[in-house]
């Protein structure tokens, strides 16, 4: 299995860098990134002008959470695992390679998770 902090989180943060706009998958909201070393900040409809500041423990959280059940929706991820910025965390992770979308629920699928287990 990946070790998020030394593969996944950096694979995140260059994934991210090839653009400045994402779109929420469910509402297509603009999501303005900018990166300050391995920071993530984002400019929102609701932020704007301000960028927020995106906690690393949201994206370890959101692995984690992959890594033993294999998928999360949105909606869990914020109401029972209390990971805020929710919508954008299906944006960042939705850019790996091992991590699909799924839009008929709107969540986060990690790929081989049953093999990767083992």
């Amino acid at each position: 299995m990946l070790d998020f902090k030394t593969e996944v989180y950096p694979l995140i943060l260059k994934k991210l860098a090839e653009k400045r706009r994402y779109f929420t998958k469910t509402e297509n909201e603009p999501n303005f990134v900018k990166l300050d070393g391995d920071t993530v900040m984002v400019r929102t409809i609701k932020s704007k002008p301000n960028y927020e500041k995106i906690p690393y423990e949201f994206f370890e959280k959101t692995w984690d959470i992959l890594k033993s059940k294999g998928r999360v929706k949105q909606s869990d991820l914020s109401k029972v695992h209390h990971v805020k910025r929710s919508a954008f965390m299906l944006i960042a992770f939705d850019l790996l390679d091992e991590v699909q979308y799924k839009d008929f629920n709107n969540s986060l699928v990690l790929k081989n998770w049953s093999t990767l287990k083992k």
